[in-house]
């Protein structure tokens, strides 16, 4: 699949009876997938921002602390991204 069809969403081609045509789930798999990818990447965005507030603290513990915060919150981020991907595609697999 190339990446521009998959990133706007254009449908596959299907010619024949309408059984044959597929199921509303995919559509419905590939938008979830999609925006998951984009909370992934903003949360790696913020692990590495926080990374930078702490190594840029100087010795200064209120911004060493706010940093790992961010650390912390950004990483819960993540992981709940992880986790929603996982459940998608095992509900997938149920429901298919």
């Amino acid at each position: 699949m190339e990446i521009a069809q998959f990133l706007l969403f254009v449908p596959d081609v299907f010619a024949g009876v309408i059984t044959e045509a597929p199921p509303l789930l995919s559509y419905f798999v590939r938008i979830l997938e999609f925006l998951l990818r984009i909370v992934a990447s903003v949360a790696l965005i913020a692990v590495m921002v926080s990374g930078v507030m702490y190594m840029t603290a100087s010795g200064d513990v209120s911004r060493a602390t706010r940093a790992k915060t961010y650390l912390l919150w950004s990483l819960a981020g993540l992981s709940i991204a992880l986790l929603s991907f996982v459940v998608v595609r095992v509900l997938v697999s149920v429901l298919s």
